[in-house]
């Protein structure tokens, strides 16, 4: 193929991709919750957390600042999951399942509903820090 011919088709491409619609604004984690279990993808350490607490609820029984920490990587999962490109590939029900989960949990524990998800998730980091200090 000539670099003439090639131009249309390059300019087809670049129109395609300048119509893909802007990302969403993600959620990020408070430095002391991003290497729990040894990783630095913050993302596979809210899973392996949260999946467990989920799993386990007894394991947070007596705990109230790690319950708060299980609700926040709820909270920043369910963005994360929805908004990274990486997951792409995730089964289509995890995130609106994510989702319910994270609305059933805000009206369990009284959080407002419509709160932007960075502030209850830095709201319940400070909760379990708060907690974890006696205070």
């Amino acid at each position: 193929m000539s670099i003439r011919g090639a131009l249309p088709l390059v300019a087809l491409l670049l129109t395609a991709c300048a119509n893909l619609p802007p990302p969403q604004p993600g959620v990020t984690l408070p430095d002391s919750a991003q290497r729990q279990f040894g990783f630095t993808d913050p993302a596979r350490s809210a899973i392996l957390s949260s999946s467990f607490v989920f799993g386990q609820p007894g394991s947070v029984a007596g705990d109230p600042a790690a319950a708060a920490e299980a609700l926040a990587q709820l909270e920043f999962l369910t963005v994360e999951l929805a908004t990274d490109q990486r997951w792409i590939g995730l089964d289509p029900l995890v995130v609106p399942m994510l989702a319910q989960g994270r609305a059933e949990a805000r009206a369990a524990f009284g959080l407002d509903p419509a709160a932007p998800p960075q502030r209850a998730l830095d709201a319940l980091y400070a909760t379990a820090v708060a907690l974890r200090a006696g205070n």
